[in-house]
């Protein structure tokens, strides 16, 4: 773990880590913060005697141009996962407003006399821990350990290497077998090419530590280009749909090699304010299964409104939660799961993902 100083500038966050790295003799860092929201001089070089017109103080614009350094980062595999120190409630709040991706961990005093409540609950509704770090590695094997049997990756979630290193643990205490999962991964846009195709899927086969996915996917129907910087992504690398190139990625014979079945899933937000219902005609038609993801509407999701209606905020669904003796997460998880869907719901909380899995014991009724 690593942290990005008070006197840190967009422009300097490559470098600096770069130069961390190679004293280290590391390839990356799991964990890379923002040491503070503060901002003191960039000339400061003594720490410990900090003259007062070198406190510049709190620059949310600034704050923003780190962080979309440190998104950059980790686009370039510098670091696992980046995240905050320090962060108050308000400042987080703030970075969130343009952030891409949510922080991993805000590290924080928290102690028996300080026990950091209001931050905490926070937090929790933002998917990233005030205590400690999101280890993919550590929620998988919670997962798989709660009963959990398919996994949904992908090589732009940029934590297969970590699933990985979850499963070989999972293999070797016995808590399951491979051929008692289901592992899907996807083509990501910017490998849209057939020649990228037997790559694409050789790096995500060694990240995943695995010889065989069970279904691999076709990420999204529009392209990029090859080996762009998603933090910076111009209009041009922008290639968009293109039906020759479809045909050519699916005909690729390597493709059915590296995988079991390549043609019976259509992955789709799903949830009980958007039931999908034409799609789900069209590919029941088709033998097609629908993969549903987002169940819980996304509450956490970039660009959401105050105003936006809450899934599980509803009150109907509040009511037929109470009545089962559910929450309104397994009653949205299960009302998908009684229509045939394949559920995946996505959580980083251990008490949440035992919960999700619960929601296969609800029953309901059309009643």
């Amino acid at each position: 773990m690593a942290k990005v100083c008070g006197n840190m500038e967009k422009q300097y966050v490559h470098a600096i880590l770069a130069a961390v790295s190679d004293k280290l003799q590391l390839d990356y860092f799991h964990l890379f913060l923002v040491h503070s929201h503060i901002r003191i001089s960039h000339t400061v070089t003594d720490l410990t005697n900090i003259a007062e017109d070198d406190k510049l103080g709190y620059d949310e614009s600034r704050v923003a141009g780190i962080w979309e350094g440190m998104e950059e980062a980790m686009s370039k595999g510098l670091t696992r996962a980046i995240g905050i120190s320090n962060f108050t409630i308000t400042k987080t709040e703030s970075l969130l407003k343009t952030a891409k991706i949510v922080p991993a961990v805000n590290q924080v005093e928290c102690h028996p006399y300080f026990q950091q409540k209001k931050l905490r609950e926070y937090c929790d509704t933002k998917e990233h821990g005030s205590q400690s770090l999101v280890k993919w590695e550590q929620q998988c094997k919670v997962a798989l350990k709660v009963g959990y049997r398919h996994l949904d990756c992908a090589h732009i979630y940029q934590n297969e290497a970590e699933i990985g290193e979850a499963l070989q643990k999972c293999f070797e205490e016995g808590v399951c077998k491979r051929e008692n999962l289901f592992v899907t991964s996807k083509l990501w846009a910017g490998d849209m090419e057939e020649q990228y195709v037997l790559p694409a899927i050789q790096l995500t086969l060694k990240n995943l530590q695995l010889d065989y996915l069970d279904l691999y996917l076709i990420h999204s129907p529009f392209a990029f280009r090859h080996n762009l910087d998603m933090s910076n992504l111009q209009e041009e690398e922008k290639l968009g749909y293109d039906e020759s190139r479809i045909a050519g990625i699916w005909k690729t014979e390597s493709l059915l090699k590296n995988c079991q079945d390549c043609t019976s899933c259509q992955p789709g937000e799903c949830h009980p304010y958007f039931q999908q219902k034409k799609l789900r005609e069209y590919c029941d038609s088709k033998g097609i299964l629908i993969e549903a993801y987002a169940p819980l509407g996304s509450p956490a999701r970039r660009g959401v409104e105050a105003t936006d209606p809450v899934v599980m905020d509803d009150p109907t669904i509040k009511e037929i939660a109470s009545k089962k003796g559910a929450t309104p997460a397994q009653i949205c998880i299960s009302f998908l799961l009684h229509r045939g869907f394949v559920v995946i719901p996505k959580s980083v909380t251990p008490h949440r993902i035992q919960d999700n899995f619960e929601a296969t014991k609800v029953s309901l009724s059309a009643g």
